[in-house]
């Protein structure tokens, strides 16, 4: 939707708390418009802003301001989202989300939750992005966790590097405002801000994926269960 500005957002929904913080880091929840005036603070260079960018990392919008949805529209080929059809109202984790950030803003290499397939179309600035197949990373980790943020043995932003001498394949791109990336679950993938940046991401699971992603819901509930038991 060309009508997604930071203007438009901080003139209709600049009172709603959002999550905000350096990313995998603590977050703070802060006003809509707080933070975007931070996000233009640290485009001019002003010095009180200086520092690691702070991201807008997920404003899951749906609950409360479910009129957004009116603003885009899904492409046929991504429709098919389990959460939506099977999933009752209730139990619906309805997991689409704007992203905001300053330039130099990004996110650690990581993989989405539950295994769930992501796509996330770009609406002002562009990302780079690095996309890294688990089964690429499989066999210098020992399990995905170790790496899923982390960062062990290696570093944002010379992961590009670190993948070149450890003889791992990727894949990059920049994106584009106006452009989409699909992103199969399980594949890891990290993402830094080459402008000021909106995004809007979605996840989701189908036929192709629900078998991971229901595996890993039950790994994580029973997990938890244990931790309680314990």
């Amino acid at each position: 939707s060309p009508k997604w500005t930071f203007d438009f957002f901080k003139d209709h929904y600049g009172d709603v708390q959002v999550p905000t913080g350096v990313v995998f880091s603590n977050k703070t929840n802060q006003p809509l418009s707080e933070y975007i005036d931070y996000l233009q603070s640290h485009e001019r260079g002003d010095p009180e802003t200086e520092g690691p960018p702070i991201y807008m990392e997920g404003w899951y919008f749906r609950a409360h301001n479910d009129e957004l949805c009116r603003d885009f529209q899904v492409p046929d080929c991504l429709r098919d989202d389990w959460f939506e059809r099977f999933y009752p109202e209730n139990k619906n984790p309805k997991g689409t989300g704007i992203l905001m950030g300053p330039k130099g803003a990004f996110t650690k290499l990581h993989t989405d939750g539950q295994c769930t397939h992501t796509w996330l179309a770009q609406f002002v600035g562009r990302k780079h992005w690095v996309l890294v197949d688990y089964d690429q990373l499989s066999g210098l980790f020992g399990s995905k966790y170790e790496c899923n943020g982390k960062y062990e043995g290696f570093e944002h932003p010379g992961l590009e590097d670190w993948l070149k001498s450890n003889r791992v394949e990727y894949w990059t791109c920049n994106l584009q405002p106006g452009e989409v990336v699909v992103l199969p679950g399980n594949w890891f993938h990290q993402v830094t801000s080459l402008d000021a940046s909106i995004s809007l991401t979605h996840n989701f699971f189908n036929g192709t994926n629900a078998r991971q992603v229901l595996w890993e819901m039950m790994r994580t509930r029973f997990g938890r269960e244990s931790e309680k038991a314990g």
